[in-house]
């Protein structure tokens, strides 16, 4: 998909740009030595994607983890818990929220 690592960033980072209404984009979350820019959410995550120092393509989501729909729950009692996902994939096809 990209030729280099720098392709890829600049990619990622003019995606970003769009996500933050064409404002310059963010500096990049580092985990783990990944390069992470948010670009997109919905209402329970946000959406990352990401560059390694390797060039290697990653997504990350970050947001509220529910139930299993076969358990019963007290919504008035329900605290939620947190949920992340780091994938590497071979390109930025598929969901990542919307803006």
């Amino acid at each position: 998909m990209f030729l280099s690592r720098d392709d890829a960033v600049a990619h990622i980072r003019e995606w970003n740009r769009e996500f933050n209404g064409g404002a310059r984009a963010d500096k990049p979350r580092i985990l783990n030595g990944i390069s992470f820019w948010c670009v997109g959410r919905n209402a329970s995550h946000e959406f990352y994607a990401g560059v390694g120092v390797d060039g290697k393509l990653y997504q990350r989501s970050f947001g509220e983890k529910l139930p299993d729909e076969d358990v019963e729950v007290d919504w008035n009692d329900f605290v939620p818990d947190y949920e992340e996902r780091v994938e590497v994939v071979a390109d930025f096809n598929g969901y990542y929220g919307h803006y």
